[in-house]
């Protein structure tokens, strides 16, 4: 942190500094010096003290009058501060000032106590983890006109005095060190900035340089021919040739990116260690990753063994490659992506390759364009083969048969009929699927009363629901229900939905049109109690031409087409539709379309 600071600011800090350990050094040596000092003086104090509580105290122990040597600690404890304790010669405790004596433990292992024992008198220095302060501890022995020993005095002085003469110490110290540092730190900012002067206009040029901005000139301050006249001027010569060629870099960078930004392919460019140089945006969509803000290594942006292994072999022989491989995008929702990967190397002027570059394509719309374009010709080939197959087949009987019976020709030319009218449904609701997926233009859409539609729908078809002894019935709302859209189309999807639903409920059945409205939604359903869609089938009756009972489909005239013109038609109006089925017991077709707000 120190390096990043000026030139002003390290010489002041560095008096500072010097100032700071000097007061510190001295203070720490005055300060141990005079609790040193305290302590010994204290230490003499306390001990002629306890000389005094000795004489005060043995005849009362002698005499065996321990009460009283109990209570007069107390008063000694009271008239000295100091807490005293009358110790036997086996450590236990006879008397105590300031706690009961019989609750304290052994006092034989105390060092004073040791001391005391072995040379008449003891001193120690603890701290004390109940009063949270050191004490000072003084032990005598107490001996008996024989010699014998018949106790140990014991004084303990807190040394909060002593801490408070150290502590005033270091306050004058503190007091002193900040004004030595505040005259330190202005005698280091006027030296340093006699020092620094010349310095500060090259100082501010080069940030500017640094910051991108070249116009910045340094004006020489003093002799031009001395080291920092040379500077100066070689600091404008360089000025001038960055700015150069930094414009032409950003012209080339600008070009480049603005290619890159407009490409639909993804292009990445590593250098010889795999570590990405550029990425655009489209790459990174294709890689489902970020666009790296640093260089980073390429298998951070894509796992695919594919491009790993690519890139490995071009770098290493400096062949150009070309790979398809397919992957899973999560931004996608987990859709599988198929990719042409190109891959080759560049070089420097020397000729030395120095990376790679990558160009991915995304092909998958493309070939699932051509994946469905393939499958809707054979689709469409196919339904168109089986009624044209049987008209020639009729048409051929006919004209090989010139003596045949009017009334059988005049019914194969009523299955004639039959099958035109069969291509004619499949043209037709191709054309208005085609219409569908495309979409109508939305400017000529009008604002539509569903209700009325869905009236329409049911009684055209009630005729047909009442051939094959079908109940259909309407529950529908008195009141407008708006949607703007295509009439023409919708009146086709709700056409197909319920013809569906009387085509497969048996006799006796009942279909139901119903539409309620939630949420700015309109909600329309057709029930029936046919005979139902099993689960393996739900999710494929929207394509085109797949049927569920092929057999029955024909049997009842369907194209295959219904279902998937209905789901064209609603999500081109912005809607969805689904269904809930039970084997035998029925379907429900759910469609849900934005209505339109009255006012």
């Amino acid at each position: 942190m120190i390096a990043q600071l000026n030139l002003r600011w390290k010489l002041a800090l560095s008096n500072a500094i010097i100032v700071i350990l000097a007061v510190a050094i001295t203070g720490t040596i005055a300060a141990r010096q005079l609790a040193r000092d305290n302590i010994e003086q204290l230490t003499t104090t306390l001990q002629q003290k306890t000389s005094a509580i000795n004489a005060l105290c043995k005849p009362l122990i002698q005499e065996g009058r321990l009460e009283e040597v109990r209570e007069q600690v107390r008063v000694l404890d009271r008239a000295l501060n100091a807490r005293v304790t009358i110790i036997a010669p086996d450590g236990s405790v006879l008397a105590e000032s300031r706690r009961p004596y019989h609750e304290l433990d052994n006092h034989l292992q105390r060092s004073e106590v040791q001391q005391a024992l072995e040379t008449g008198s003891g001193t120690a220095l603890r701290y004390s983890s109940s009063v949270h302060y050191d004490l000072l501890y003084v032990a005598q022995h107490m001996r008996d006109s024989n010699g014998a020993m018949i106790a140990l005095t014991r004084v303990a002085y807190p040394l909060l005095e002593v801490a408070q003469r150290r502590n005033a110490l270091i306050g004058n110290l503190v007091v002193a060190s900040i004004g030595g540092v505040t005259i330190a730190v202005l005698i280091g900012f006027w030296w340093a900035g006699r020092l620094s002067q010349p310095l500060r206009a090259m100082t501010a040029a080069a940030n500017a340089f640094r910051q991108g901005d070249f116009s910045q000139r340094i004006v020489p301050v003093g002799n031009k021919q001395d080291v920092l006249g040379v500077l100066a001027d070689t600091f404008n010569a360089l000025a001038e040739a960055l700015q150069q060629r930094l414009d032409i870099i950003t012209d080339e960078r600008n070009r480049l990116q603005a290619i890159l930004t407009a490409l639909d392919e993804g292009v990445v460019a590593v250098d010889t260690q795999q570590q990405v140089i550029m990425m655009n945006g489209a790459a990174a969509d294709i890689l489902d990753c970020d666009i790296p803000q640093v260089r980073c290594p390429l298998w951070e942006c894509s796992r695919d063994p594919t491009v790993r292994e690519t890139l490995d072999a071009v770098l290493a022989d400096g062949v150009t490659r070309q790979q398809n491989y397919s992957c899973w995008s999560q931004r996608r929702s987990l859709q599988e992506l198929s990719i042409e990967l190109h891959c080759s190397t560049f070089a420097d002027q020397q000729q030395h390759i120095v990376g790679a570059v990558l160009v991915l394509h995304d092909v998958s719309q493309r070939r699932r364009i051509e994946h469905m374009r393939r499958d809707f010709v054979a689709n469409v080939s196919h339904e168109l083969k089986t009624p044209l197959a049987a008209i020639r087949g009729l048409v051929e009987t006919v004209l090989d048969d010139p003596d045949m019976p009017q009334a059988i020709r005049h019914r194969f030319i009523g299955k004639v009929s039959d099958q035109c009218l069969r291509l004619s449904s499949i043209v037709m609701d191709l054309l208005t699927l085609s219409r569908a997926e495309v979409g109508s233009n939305s400017c000529e859409w009008e604002i539509i009363d569903v209700g009325s539609l869905l009236r329409q729908s049911s009684h055209q078809l009630k005729t047909t629901a009442e051939d094959n002894a079908i109940t259909l019935n309407n529950d529908l709302p008195q009141h407008p229900l708006p949607v703007r859209g295509d009439p023409e189309l919708l009146h086709q999807a709700f056409d197909n939905l319920i013809d569906n639903a009387v085509k497969y409920t048996p006799q006796g059945g009942t279909v139901t049109v119903l539409a309620r409205i939630e949420q700015q939604q309109l909600h329309c359903e057709i029930r029936d109690n046919g005979i139902g869609i099993t689960a393996k089938h739900i999710e494929r009756i929207w394509e085109r031409f797949y049927r569920v009972d092929k057999a029955r489909s024909r049997e009842v005239g369907g194209t295959g087409l219904g279902l998937s013109i209905v789901r064209h038609v609603v999500q081109s109006h912005g809607g969805h539709i689904s269904v809930s089925s039970t084997p035998g017991e029925g379907s429900t077709f759910t469609l849900s379309l934005p209505l339109v707000s009255q006012g």
